[in-house]
């Protein structure tokens, strides 16, 4: 019955070409006898040319009619759908479902979009827990696909409290942290605890306390060396004089040893007790000074905080006539004097006291001129105490020097 109805078109549609065809004829043999009757008019050869014409319009009605060409499409109907392919949607992707028309000749297709599932978690597991002092971490599968989510778990929180984690002691400031470096807080968390210096290193372990009373002492914590000023807590960071001796203090307030940069830029290198050579001028609270470094068996004479003058001196023989260390000043200067000892009595050009009468910097021609050039000179064969000088240094020392200048005196 289905191959008899479309046979039925197709006859339709061809018995409605021929009409067409038929109508566009007789309109062509009308149209020629007009022609033939204005061919005396316009001559043969015109009218023949339009005949002409008119059967190649003929000719093209019957090769394009557009019938003809259409004669294959299939009528309007309603579309008849099935599934060619499915692409099932993931937990992070959409999914697919492409259709197509099953009416012969028919070539529509449609798709439709499976929107995506999402995961279906399973229940975080803890995997490291929180502590006071790091966050803890926590994990849940996708039950679907399998795929892994991490998730941080928040520190515990407390404030200004001790605790212990991993056997190790830490204390919490105010957000929560633990503190670093040397801190001045309650012993414990009795409220009634007293207060005490108390040092954690970098990662804020707790390594040691002393009494929040300690003033002028040198702290040792494993490999760093701390100093307690008069005013009971730790040096600051930078150039510091300590009982006579200059020293650099880190950020973590240690004294910075080895060859290091400081923050002006230069670089210094330490003593094996970690001072300093030298003194940069303006780390002194005086314009004008001479400073004696024993160590060195130097002198310095800064005036105005401008360096004059360094030289090579002899200070008092060590651990028998020990040139006293401190910050004085001078009191007397005189020229062509005899100094005067229990065996013996020496005349010198030039004498500056700095400590009564008994300590002073002054000339010594008996000496040799090597003394001078070897520093380790006053271990076993210094002076009595007095800054001994060449003859030239000491000149011009003393017509630069006013009475009243500091003297300070370092090991």
């Amino acid at each position: 019955m289905a191959g008899k109805g479309k046979e039925k078109r197709l006859n339709d549609k061809d018995s409605l070409s021929g009409k067409l065809i038929s109508r566009i004829t007789s309109f062509a043999f009308a149209v020629l006898m007009v022609l033939s009757s204005f061919s005396v008019a316009f001559g043969q050869s015109q009218a023949v040319s339009s005949v002409e014409n008119l059967e190649q319009s003929m000719s093209f009605y019957e090769e394009e009619s557009p019938l003809q060409e259409n004669a294959e499409e299939p009528l309007p109907h309603e579309h008849e759908w099935e599934i060619i392919e499915k692409i099932e949607a993931t937990c992070t992707e959409d999914g697919e479902i492409t259709y197509k028309c099953k009416v012969p000749e028919c070539e529509e297709e449609k798709t439709e979009v499976i929107p995506m599932t999402g995961h279906s978690w399973n229940q975080w597991t803890v995997i490291k827990p929180a502590t006071y002092i790091s966050q803890g971490k926590k994990e849940r599968t996708c039950a679907v696909c399998g795929t892994k989510e991490t998730a941080s778990i928040a520190k515990r929180k407390a404030y200004y409290k001790w605790v212990t984690v991993n056997n190790r002691k830490y204390y919490l400031n105010g957000k929560g942290n633990p503190v670093k470096g040397w801190n001045k807080i309650r012993i414990s968390n009795r409220k009634t605890a007293s207060r005490r210096w108390c040092y954690f290193n970098k990662y804020g372990v707790f390594r040691k306390s002393i009494r929040a009373n300690t003033s002028r002492k040198w702290i040792r914590i494993g490999t760093k060396k701390f100093y307690f000023t008069s005013k009971k807590r730790p040096a600051r960071s930078g150039f510091r004089l300590i009982r006579n001796k200059l020293y650099y203090i880190g950020s973590d307030r240690a004294i910075v040893t080895g060859t290091f940069k400081a923050k002006n830029g230069k670089t210094y290198t330490t003593r094996k007790d970690g001072s300093i050579g030298g003194i940069p001028f303006y780390k002194v609270k005086y314009r004008t000074f001479v400073l004696v470094d024993i160590s060195d068996q130097e002198l310095y004479y800064y005036k105005d905080k401008k360096r004059i003058m360094k030289t090579e001196v002899i200070t008092g023989t060590k651990n028998k006539y020990n040139t006293p260390t401190g910050t004085y000043k001078i009191r007397s200067k005189r020229r062509n004097i005899y100094l005067i000892g229990p065996t013996w009595r020496k005349k010198v050009q030039y004498w500056m006291a700095f400590i009564g009468i008994e300590y002073g910097f002054h000339d010594v021609g008996w000496r040799d001129e090597k003394d001078f050039d070897d520093s380790t000179t006053y271990i076993k064969n210094g002076s009595f105490g007095c800054v001994n000088m060449r003859t030239d240094d000491v000149a011009e020392l003393y017509s630069n020097i006013a009475k009243g200048t500091k003297v300070i005196i370092r090991k």
